[in-house]
C-alpha cells in the first residue's frame, strides 16, 4: 500500500504507481490524490497497469464522490473496511460501492 502521506501532487502520485508497477505488483491499494483532474492531464499516467484499488482510512464524508472520482480516474475497485463496517447503514454503502464499480 502506498499512503497517502507518501506523496503530494498529481506527479508524485503518478509516480507512485510507476514505480509499484515497475515492481511487479499486480495491485495497488493507495488513497485517491488530492487533484484526479490533474492526474488525468499526465500523458504517462496509465491506471489499468496494474490495478488501482481505493485505500479506505478514516470513515470519508463524501463516500460516493470519492468512490465516484476514483472510478473516473481509472480505479478498478476498492479495499475498505471502517466505512463499510462502521457505517449507520452498511448495506446501504455496500449498494453505493456497487452502484458505482459494477461496470
Amino acid at each position: 500500500m502506498v499512503g497517502n502521506s507518501d506523496w503530494n501532487s498529481a506527479k508524485d502520485f503518478n509516480y507512485a504507481v510507476r514505480v509499484c508497477n515497475e515492481l511487479g505488483a499486480d495491485l495497488i491499494k493507495i488513497h485517491l490524490p488530492s487533484d484526479v483532474e490533474e492526474v488525468k492531464k499526465l500523458d504517462n499516467f496509465h491506471p489499468n497497469e496494474p490495478a488501482l484499488l481505493l485505500a479506505g482510512g478514516e470513515n470519508m464524508s463524501n463516500f460516493e464522490e470519492r468512490l465516484q472520482a476514483a472510478k473516473n480516474l481509472g480505479f478498478q475497485g476498492i479495499c475498505l473496511g471502517r466505512n463499510i463496517f462502521q457505517s449507520e447503514q452498511p448495506l446501504e454503502t455496500l449498494k453505493i460501492i456497487e452502484n458505482v464499480f459494477k461496470n
